[in-house]
């Protein structure tokens, strides 16, 4: 038997893909026109302007990486499950093994290959200077084994569910708790004194390795560098052998373990009871009938409510301490949360739609009498139940350190250190408005892109990704006129989905031309004839 034959069969399928050859051609040519855009603004000229443009493609690796990890395998596992199939790989001679590191290349070669055509582009940072080569090669280290890490999680969590938006949110609840979580709780055991061995899991994260990658820190950081680049990797095979030792043991369905497992009994605990549920979904009906059919998401609201909460609580403790240095503190965090809630709005966006395409909903619920915008007020209604008080509270929470530098400065001893703080904390509040007006923004043009995408893409599972592409990361290169690209794409994708969402669908089965019959002309043939008595 071949080693690893389904490694082989992946990779062979891959090769056929014209998708495998388009993301090296289109991630190598944004790297260059990033690159040309840095020259163009007057860059070249600087001390450090290749530091500066190496900084930005890698930021853009970054996320290339954490989006794709988030979207390639987190679904590899539990489709082979809702589709049945998996079993039949394991009636062969595959082992546990086998199907993992098949799955895990397939889905990883075009994510690898996307970060391969990049790293020669940011080679340029070298001749424009301000750049070592130490700082390249390690960045380069980085870049690579956070893609390993971040793809190895959507492999363990999709091995654990079988619905696609439970492995989808466990993903980037890991993710989230390897990047962020890991290193705040590292924080806050070194402010409270905790236990010291609290402080060394910060080595499991890669934050640390990817924030002293850099020269000037890595002077005085090189081992916690290297400590946390060889932990979170060994972490990764961790969480690949473990997901290959436990793959063969959990694929069946046994609702007897379910109903003993422990997270099972959370969830249902967290939904409600049955009798809760029905009242629950009986006064959505009159509200809207899409917005019944929705449904609630209880994970998806908890899961919101806890991340404003432990921010709310970290910029307070910060604000109470150190109020002056909290107005930046509180901005950065509201920009960071804020791009994380925009995900998962992106996401729970374009979910009804992509749902109702794959199970063949929405072809029954356009024989209804139901408008258009009744369609899209339902979904609407859904996104505001979930994100509206939160979005509130996050964009409240920026004016935290505003009213603890006005308490500490007029209950100070003198007027003159009142007066010296009023021009920061106009300013924080000034762009404390600037950015909660971009974040609604974002929301807005997140929720009518996420839906047309959702309901006109190709591949409904790529929807939250193009969305988020599109929306959230391509205008950050051009952030002075990002308002002006969110009021067109909102005009433009609500436009499209104000036409008959009918037609848009019917169009979805029409056979294009070159995949149409010829058709053929037959000789004519005349009747046969009749016989008269």
């Amino acid at each position: 038997m071949t080693f690893l034959p389904l490694v082989t069969l992946e990779l062979r399928a891959a090769a056929r893909r014209k998708s495998s050859y388009r993301i090296r051609r289109w991630t190598a040519l944004f790297a260059f026109i990033v690159g040309l855009f840095f020259i163009a603004i007057g860059f070249f000229g600087e001390r450090e302007a290749g530091q500066n443009l190496f900084a930005t493609l890698a930021l853009f690796a970054a996320g290339f990486v954490l989006l794709a990890a988030l979207f390639l395998t987190p679904d590899c596992i539990s489709e082979e499950k809702r589709e049945g199939t998996l079993g039949l790989l394991f009636l062969t001679d595959l082992k546990g093994y086998d199907v993992v590191l098949g799955k895990f290349i397939a889905r990883s070669l075009n994510a690898f290959y996307g970060l391969l055509a990049l790293l020669p582009v940011a080679a340029i940072s070298l001749l424009l200077g301000g750049l070592t080569g130490g700082e390249f090669w390690r960045m380069t280290l980085v870049l690579i084994n956070l893609l390993f890490i971040s793809l190895a999680i959507g492999i363990f969590v999709s091995t654990l569910v079988r619905e696609s938006r439970a492995a989808t949110g466990g993903t980037l609840a890991l993710m989230i708790l390897l990047f962020a979580g890991l290193p705040t709780l590292s924080w806050l055991a070194k402010v409270a004194n905790f236990p010291n061995y609290l402080k060394y899991l910060r080595c499991l994260s890669p934050f640390y390795s990817y924030l002293f990658s850099k020269d000037l820190l890595y002077r005085s950081h090189s081992a916690l560098f290297w400590n946390s680049l060889v932990a979170s990797h060994l972490l990764g095979w961790f969480l690949l052998g473990f997901t290959s030792w436990i793959l063969p043991r959990i694929w069946q369905e046994n609702r007897v373990l379910e109903r003993k497992a422990v997270f099972s009994r959370l969830h249902r605990q967290g939904r409600g009871t049955v009798a809760q549920r029905a009242k629950t979904r009986q006064k959505l009906l009159p509200i809207n009938p899409i917005l019944w059919l929705i449904g609630d998401e209880p994970a998806i609201r908890s899961t919101v409510w806890l991340v404003v909460i432990i921010w709310g609580m970290v910029i307070v403790i910060l604000s109470s301490q150190e109020p002056a240095k909290s107005l930046y503190t509180a901005i950065v965090g509201t920009l960071t949360l804020g791009f994380l809630l925009k995900l998962i709005v992106a996401s729970q966006a374009c979910r009804f739609f992509v749902e109702s395409r794959k199970n063949g909903a929405l072809e029954m619920l356009l024989c209804t009498p139901l408008r258009n915008r009744d369609i899209i007020r339902g979904q609407w209604l859904s996104l505001k139940r979930l994100f509206l008080w939160p979005l509130i509270i996050l964009a409240l929470l920026n004016l935290v350190p505003i009213a603890f530098l006005a308490y500490q400065a007029f209950t100070g001893p003198g007027l003159s250190e009142a007066l010296q703080s009023v021009p920061r904390a106009m300013f924080s509040l000034a762009a404390s408005c600037w950015f909660t007006f971009g974040l609604v923004a974002d929301v807005f043009t997140v929720g009518w892109v996420g839906m047309w995408l959702g309901l006109s893409a190709k591949k409904p599972d790529l929807a939250p990704f193009w969305t988020i592409l599109f929306v959230l990361i391509l205008p950050l290169f051009v952030y002075p006129v990002a308002l002006f690209v969110d009021v067109f794409l909102i005009i433009w994708a609500s436009s499209s989905l104000q036409t008959d969402i009918r037609w848009t669908l019917s169009r979805q089965y029409q056979v294009p031309p070159s995949q149409m019959t010829p058709k053929i002309a037959l000789p004519y043939v005349p009747p046969p004839p009749v016989i008269v008595r």
